[in-house]
């Protein structure tokens, strides 16, 4: 029987991963920590535990969250992700995965560095720690969208816009520029997460899935399954370096090949399964 501890067990990423956990292996012990009272053990327990697997999923839900953080952001990422390798320290054969972000592909300048880039550089900077700690098998997982019925309403995402117009029935408004998403099945990421955990190694692997997909094809697929009522204006703003945020790298089918595309995803998250 495996003891994996879940870091951040409230978060839209964890709370996914426990379901799929009690549903496909109930065998497995969870130990969840929370800094929310009631929703998990205190961190101050972890030290204590012997586990088979450490699962960070700590972070910042939204954007607004990361813009408003600033420099704590870093603190924050830095002070778990130390506790875990602190904690590798004394057991070693523990297989550390860490989610990561897409975002650490951007191209950062040194004598540019502004509040959006925050994220991706604290990310990265987990990473280049853990690449240096190859006696440690340490997995990072960059996730560049993800979509479920756990997701908070308020994020700010374009899922979180969508799913909250769709359960109101509210228009939803956007732009008519286009973007491209990929959004990562939640089953399809409990499956990578597990044979990390049965495979352990010292890498990152973008996550991604059958298929990612554009922001007009979503609001159609939306418009012909659901009804929903799209409102486009016109916008001179530039959509950013994330106008196509995704990625064409195959590397983690090695460990498990995604069953689903960034639609079939969405429309599990939309269900009621």
């Amino acid at each position: 029987m495996k003891q994996i501890a879940i870091l951040g067990s409230t978060s839209h990423i964890a709370q996914n991963l426990i379901y799929f956990f009690s549903q496909l292996h109930p065998d497995v012990t969870l130990t969840c920590f929370a800094r929310k009272k009631g929703r998990g053990q205190p961190y101050f327990s972890f030290p204590q535990h012997d586990f088979d697997a450490v699962i960070n999923c700590i972070g910042l839900g939204d954007p607004k969250k990361i813009k408003d953080a600033g420099a704590s952001f870093f603190r924050t990422t830095e002070f778990f992700d130390n506790m875990v390798l602190d904690y590798l320290e004394t057991h070693p054969s523990t297989v550390y995965i860490h989610f990561s972000s897409g975002a650490v592909h951007a191209h950062f300048q040194a004598s540019h560095i502004n509040a959006s880039d925050y994220y991706g550089i604290a990310k990265l900077n987990a990473e280049a720690k853990h690449r240096a700690l190859s006696h440690f098998s340490i997995v990072d997982l960059r996730v560049f969208s993800f979509f479920s019925r756990f997701i908070d309403l308020k994020a700010g995402f374009l899922m979180s816009e969508l799913f909250l117009s769709l359960k109101t029935r509210t228009p939803f408004v956007t732009s008519t520029q286009d973007i491209k998403r990929d959004f990562i099945h939640p089953k399809d990421l409990f499956q990578l997460v597990w044979a990390c955990i049965l495979t352990p190694s010292n890498c990152a692997y973008d996550v991604v899935s059958l298929a990612p997909i554009s922001k007009h094809d979503l609001l159609e697929a939306l418009k012909k399954k659901y009804g929903l009522h799209v409102i486009l204006q016109e916008s001179s703003v530039p959509v950013g370096p994330r106008q196509d945020y995704y990625s064409t790298v195959q590397d983690s089918f090695v460990l498990h090949k995604p069953q689903y595309t960034s639609l079939e995803a969405i429309e599990f998250g939309l269900s009621d399964d």
